[in-house]
């Protein structure tokens, strides 16, 4: 009898097999994001050519590895869903919750802190050039937490079905 690709067991199959895929993909982000923040790590010698690019790399530093920890954590996420097969669970909704919260502090804090820091310092920040908020990590983060209500919703029609079977 050949299966419908509406079939449960289908479903859950092709669920699995994108969630492999997606969970090296972020794994692969993880990693460049890693790399990317110990890439700036240098740039944060004294020496530097002018004392307010220091401060900037100090921003985009907190930033990647804040992504790095976005990513790895929706790496774990995918991997989950490929073990479990079910993407309607609490501990999921709760998981895409935190990335949307790391989104919003990569939106609003590395660049206003890093920029604070420096005028502590008595470091002239006219050359600053890193925005203050990131529009696309605030609208990023915000989506997050809008999907985790959709999931949440979601697990809540899961537990319902599965007390009613």
């Amino acid at each position: 009898m050949k299966q419908s690709a509406t079939d449960k067991n289908t479903i859950i199959r092709r669920l699995r097999t994108g969630s492999i895929g997606i969970c090296v993909f972020y794994f692969l982000l993880t990693i460049f994001y890693a790399e990317r923040g110990i890439g700036m790590l240098p740039n944060l010698k004294p020496e530097a050519e002018l004392e307010i690019y220091r401060y900037e790399t100090i921003s985009q530093t907190v930033t990647y590895f804040l992504m790095a920890a976005a990513m790895l954590l929706a790496a774990i996420l995918f991997l989950q869903i490929a073990r479990k097969g079910m993407p309607f669970q609490d501990q999921h909704v709760r998981t895409v919750c935190i990335i949307g919260v790391l989104f919003l502090i990569i939106a609003v804090i590395p660049a206003p802190a890093a920029l604070l820091l420096a005028k502590l310092n008595g470091v002239d920040t006219a050359m600053f050039l890193s925005p203050l908020i990131s529009i696309s990590a605030l609208l990023e983060g915000f989506l997050m937490l809008f999907i985790a209500q959709i999931l949440h919703y979601g697990t809540m029609l899961q537990l319902e079905s599965d007390e009613t079977l």
